[in-house]
């Protein structure tokens, strides 16, 4: 709570003891406001959980909203090349909405320098996979007109 400062937030990212500004919009401000007379350990603003317990609930969300389309994922294990096909919600984890945030602030134009700020990626080319994402976006997009 004491990061807190009412139109942002400030704080030290755990990964990189980098010092972090981030602004609020008005769902984040609601979220802590919703929270803000609720006494949690340490004095967090914010329910904590671990990563893993996050992640289970996540793929419980995307179940029950029937994020059920087939993904193929491809891995390597040595030089063994490995396909899995599994249900959407089965992929779910707070990495997948973190790079879905950072996609969608690229989509909406917000420049990568701010982008980079909010989530402490250190240079450019660790930002352009999430472009590619949104190259991909805007194909699908214009082959909409295709059908006209």
């Amino acid at each position: 709570k004491v990061n807190d400062r009412g139109d942002h937030i400030e704080f030290v990212a755990q990964k990189t003891s980098d010092f972090l500004k981030v602004q609020l919009n008005k769902y984040s401000r609601e979220i802590l406001d919703r929270y803000k007379d609720i006494p949690f350990p340490d004095g967090k603003a914010l329910p904590v959980m671990s990563n893993q317990k996050m992640n289970d609930y996540l793929k419980e969300l995307g179940q029950i909203a029937k994020f059920n389309a087939p993904e193929t994922i491809v891995y390597f294990k040595g030089n063994e090349r490995i396909e899995e096909t599994m249900p959407k919600h089965a992929l779910l984890t707070t990495h997948c909405a973190r790079k879905t945030f950072v996609t969608n602030l690229i989509y909406l134009g917000v420049s990568d320098h701010v982008i980079k700020q909010w989530t402490g990626h250190k240079d450019n080319k660790s930002c352009e996979v999430y472009h590619k994402m949104v190259d991909e976006i805007k194909s699908r997009e214009m082959a909409k007109c295709d059908t006209i």
